[in-house]
């Protein structure tokens, strides 16, 4: 066993944590009522999750009020070979096994007015906006990049929101995030693995766990400038994950493992800046209409740093870069309200998601694309305050393909200068995993709340 395969392994393992987010991992659907209009509620959501979707909405709310629910979460990723693979070397379709994700979420707000045409907000809030699942097959092609991930970054959130106008108010939250990671692959062939009798060492594998806490703020406006129309901007800061980790490797039949130590790795990561702009309108008595656009600076994430601190060499410390870019989500929900009391809620909508991994990038860690969703809610509310909300969403991830090859022998191409690479690999054009990918994921949400 070579240290080399070891200074190679652990980089791209780390590579993965980070790689589980983007569009792919960020999961807004906190609410069933916000689900149920596809989370268009940047500039009106009458309920405590306004402290989760732009903080200046407790300030419009009246009383004390209590909520919590869940998000049953069904992805599905399949991948197969690239079109252009040669005959013999054709693989798939293969399919993540079903790993339902159920985060919850939770708030409890106060609003009221404080006379001189003031009033005042504050909320406390726990959920799970960004996270994933997924186990591929043991057989999967691609299981020397990834065979099993799970990514969970919690908030704890607090917030006030005050309105020194009838027609205005603003508000601001704090943010907390534990985040954890447990990552698990298996070492391909090319990690030359023998056994104490010589013989290949098929089911290696390394598996490994790490976590970190970051800070950050949310604030947000509303306006009701006239009748009938409402206005909404609400910014999330990027959170910085100071990621601390194990790696342990499993190599059945090696007695002598010193090539492959467990030891601690270090590394960082960050959770985006959001901006979202929401315009909302009362087109009828019982219809409201909302029209969202999100920007998520999601190209702050370049590279990742690592860093080895009981590493002897000095030589495992290094910085992978990543490319990703910003993007710009696009919603349109729809809320109806039926009954004397306007007790019973209808909702609809859909919208357009882009990803930030770029081609080069791609892989079964995080098989994501740009994507189309549609929801569809419903609500009643109870004359003694008992609200209950449930939501259903789709998304339909576009398909989408990574292309690349291996360098062969007289190759131009200028990633080819080299037959090797500093790892003692052979360099690739392009992706290093090509393959096709097509996924979908299907969400059912449940809120109970009650108002005092």
């Amino acid at each position: 066993m070579r240290r080399l395969h070891w200074v190679v392994l652990l980089p791209a393992l780390l590579l993965a944590a980070p790689g589980a987010r983007g569009g792919g991992i960020e999961l807004q659907e906190m609410s069933a009522a916000a689900q149920g209009r596809v989370l268009a509620v940047k500039a009106r959501l009458e309920d405590a999750s306004t402290l989760f979707y732009n903080p200046a909405g407790l300030a419009f709310l009246r009383g004390f009020q209590v909520q919590a629910g869940d998000t049953l979460v069904f992805p599905v990723f399949t991948a197969r070979g690239p079109r252009d693979a040669a005959p013999g070397e054709e693989w798939g379709p293969v399919s993540t096994t079903n790993v339902l994700a159920a985060p919850p979420h939770a708030y409890a707000s106060w609003g009221g007015a404080v006379g001189g045409g003031h009033a005042v907000g504050a909320a406390v809030g726990v959920n799970f906006p960004f996270g994933m699942a997924m186990t591929w097959p043991d057989d999967f092609p691609g299981r020397h990049l990834i065979a099993g991930s799970n990514l969970q970054i919690p908030e704890i959130l607090a917030g006030v929101a005050w309105s020194p106008l009838p027609q205005l108010s603003v508000g601001a939250a704090l943010v907390v995030s534990p985040a954890q990671v447990w990552l698990r692959r298996f070492l391909g062939p090319e990690f030359g693995l023998v056994g104490d009798d010589g013989a290949p060492i098929p089911d290696a594998t390394v598996a490994m766990a790490g976590s970190g806490v970051g800070v950050g703020a949310a604030a947000g406006i509303q306006a009701r400038p006239i009748r009938g129309l409402y206005l909404g901007l609400s910014y999330r800061s990027r959170i910085r994950l100071d990621m601390t980790g194990d790696a342990h490797f499993t190599l059945p039949g090696l007695t002598d493992r010193s090539g492959f130590p467990d030891q601690p790795v270090e590394t960082a990561f960050q959770l985006p800046d959001i901006v979202s702009l929401g315009v909302g309108y009362q087109i009828l008595e019982a219809w409201y209409a909302e029209l969202d656009v999100e920007y998520t600076f999601w190209s702050l994430f370049e590279e990742i740093p690592l860093d080895f601190p009981d590493d002897a060499t000095g030589s495992l410390s290094q910085a992978i870069p990543q490319d990703w870019r910003n993007t710009v989500t696009v919603r349109f929900g729809n809320e109806v309200r039926l009954g004397a009391r306007r007790e019973w809620a209808v909702r609809a909508g859909g919208g357009f998601d882009q990803t930030p991994v770029t081609p080069r990038y791609l892989s079964p860690m995080l098989p994501d694309s740009d994507r189309i969703f549609v929801g569809v809610g419903g609500g009643y509310t109870f004359a003694f305050g008992l609200g209950l909300d449930v939501a259903y969403l789709h998304t339909f991830f576009l398909p989408r393909a990574a292309r690349g090859h291996a360098c062969v022998e007289g190759s131009t191409e200028s990633a080819c200068a080299r037959p090797y690479d500093d790892a003692g690999n052979v360099p690739a054009v392009g992706n290093a995993f090509p393959a096709r990918y097509a996924s979908d994921a299907h969400l059912l949400a449940l809120t109970v709340s009650q108002t005092f």
